[in-house]
């Protein structure tokens, strides 16, 4: 799939990932965060979560941090001064840009790290290392991982992630625990994320259709947007083997 494409597709879509508004409220809850915290949204995407962070955490000041330059505009654009947005990696090395990691001694610490999807790039371990250096005292860190719900997964559930190393629910707990932290809440994402972020991209696949038709998007942009649509059905189909699982975490 052509990269440049996928980014272009994602650019105009309302959410990159599954989530909705009450997956932050219960992070929020289960991490006990105040008002006036200091939030990351780490790997926000167009921001999609923050007006939930923000609704959730009253006085919230909130730091996004994103290593697609065009993803930060869109968040700049949308909240201006409110949200400070950075343009980095949010692991310890370069993103795929050669964007630096951010510089977290300067921007932390950090009551609560919010990360919805975009730790798989890390691996969860390596994210919850690096970024307890980020945390505040008492602060923690909510995300949700790509997983198998079974440990026999089908053909078609492995085929589901494109070839890329997914496992099971008990993997992600192990790494955890092996990154130093305790488990305060953990849950399924709920098939309601699943349905908002399908739904937010049927608009943006239409629009990118006509632009297709027009001659202005070509076969690359066709690619991206056939691999979307077989996605969401096939999600709708394999939902008892895939999914995403969300845990809130605190260091020991």
């Amino acid at each position: 799939m052509d990269m440049a494409a996928f980014l272009r597709f994602h650019e105009g879509a309302a959410r990159q990932g599954p989530g909705t508004a009450e997956d932050v409220g219960w992070a929020v809850a289960a991490a006990g965060t105040g008002k006036g915290a200091k939030v990351l949204d780490a790997g926000a995407g167009v921001g999609c979560d923050i007006r939930a962070l923000r609704e959730a955490i009253p006085e919230a000041e909130v730091v996004a941090l994103e290593v697609h330059e065009a993803f930060i505009e869109a968040i700049s654009g949308r909240y201006g001064p409110e949200v400070t947005a950075i343009h980095g990696s949010m692991g310890p090395e370069p993103g795929f840009d050669g964007s630096a990691p951010a510089d977290f001694a300067k921007l932390g610490p950090f009551d609560l790290i919010w990360c919805a999807g975009a730790i798989y790039f890390l691996g969860v371990e390596t994210a919850l290392t690096h970024w307890r250096r980020a945390l505040a005292e008492g602060g923690a860190v909510a995300f949700t991982a790509p997983v198998m719900f079974t440990d026999t997964p089908s053909q078609e559930a492995v085929a589901f992630w494109q070839g890329d190393p997914v496992g099971m629910v008990d993997e992600v707990r192990q790494a955890v625990t092996a990154a130093g932290y305790q488990i305060l809440a953990e849950r399924p994402e709920p098939e309601a994320g699943w349905e908002a972020y399908f739904a937010a991209q049927k608009d943006r696949i239409a629009a990118l259709r006509a632009e297709i038709a027009a001659g202005r998007e070509g076969a690359e942009m066709a690619e991206v947007l056939d691999q979307a649509e077989r996605e969401a059905q096939q999600w709708r189909t394999l939902k008892r083997e895939v999914g995403y699982y969300a845990v809130v975490a605190r260091p020991e």
